[in-house]
């Protein structure tokens, strides 16, 4: 339905095809054999709904001085850990 109305609209949907499908395979139960194939899905298929959703806010005209606009997840996706870690370590050494 979500596809059917975007597209009325004139947004491209190809892209929440792809994400779609991945929700789809997310459903096999071969998946759930492989813990790690699970994870990587299940990233591939938040990070495609967030650049999803930010390609189309930013096709509605949404503007960047209205705000950031989070996810509202606490999780760091696991090539990023490291780094915030560190980010907020030098926060911590700044304050002092």
């Amino acid at each position: 339905a979500l596809r059917n109305d975007l597209s009325s609209a004139g947004v491209d949907t190809r892209e929440l095809g792809t994400i779609l499908r991945r929700l789809q395979e997310l459903e096999r139960d071969r998946n759930f054999d492989d813990p790690r194939e699970l994870e990587r899905l299940q990233e591939a298929v938040i990070a495609g709904l967030k650049e999803f959703e930010y390609g189309l806010r930013r096709s509605m005209g949404e503007d960047e001085a209205e705000g950031l606009v989070l996810s509202g997840s606490e999780e760091v996706p696991v090539g990023y850990r490291d780094m915030v870690e560190e980010y907020y370590r030098r926060l911590g050494k700044n304050r002092r």
